[in-house]
């Protein structure tokens, strides 16, 4: 039953890329959404693509349509791996549109472009952490690929690439532009000392991980 819905997922979703593309072109409102795709995964590499090498149970939810399958996130080609079935060995991907996103357990894989503090684009897929209040905490996981180098004498052997998946993380107040930040106090504070109660917050509490900013965002949004 999984499998047959999926299958109507992806046509309807397939289906509406003419009218979506056809609503960005003509209507006001509605700038194209610019998406570059990253190189293909090499065939032979050590490290790996992937933020996490195994499918994660997630919900997918397009607005209108929900389901339950096993995703994970291909930095490199950046794209959203899907299986209707953990133990399945069939891998889908849904069309790259706003409107579909991938709620999993600790955090959403969803698709848009913003601008940062300095005037750049950040596009592509992104996963939020929280939101809530006019403030969210995205991060954009980053590739890192060293090509393959050949055996440069004899005695030498080929390296194969070598791929690793770095995070940057960025806040946002009140649909401004993102603020990169690292998982560190001292960046949140320069954001968020508008409240006068974060200053005992950052004296009592350190920031080292995902699960630390959501709670320390938690208690500024209260």
């Amino acid at each position: 039953m999984k499998k047959e819905y999926i299958f109507l997922l992806i046509f309807a979703l397939s289906y509406n890329i003419f009218s979506a593309q056809s609503f960005m072109n003509g209507m006001q409102n509605s700038a194209p959404l610019k998406i570059f795709t990253k190189k293909k995964t090499p065939e032979r590499f050590t490290g790996s693509p992937y933020i996490d090498d195994s499918f994660l149970s997630a919900q997918i939810n397009d607005g209108e349509r929900s389901m339950s399958a096993f995703v994970r996130y291909n930095a490199v080609e950046d794209v959203v791996e899907v299986k209707i079935d953990e133990q399945n060995s069939e891998i889908y991907t849904l069309p790259k549109l706003k409107k579909i996103k991938y709620k999993l357990k600790d955090y959403e894989i969803f698709i848009d472009q913003f601008t940062d503090s300095n005037g750049e684009t950040v596009n592509g897929y992104m996963l939020d952490y929280f939101s809530n209040q006019g403030v969210r905490f995205l991060a954009r996981p980053e590739p890192d690929v060293v090509p393959a180098q050949p055996a440069r004498t004899g005695y030498d052997k080929d390296k194969p690439a070598h791929l690793k998946v770095d995070m940057v993380y960025y806040l946002q107040k009140n649909g401004g532009r993102l603020e990169e930040v690292r998982l560190r106090e001292k960046d949140f504070k320069k954001i968020l000392s508008d409240k006068e109660k974060m200053n005992a917050y950052f004296d009592r509490n350190k920031i080292k991980n995902e699960e630390d900013v959501v709670k320390m965002l938690k208690f500024y949004t209260e």
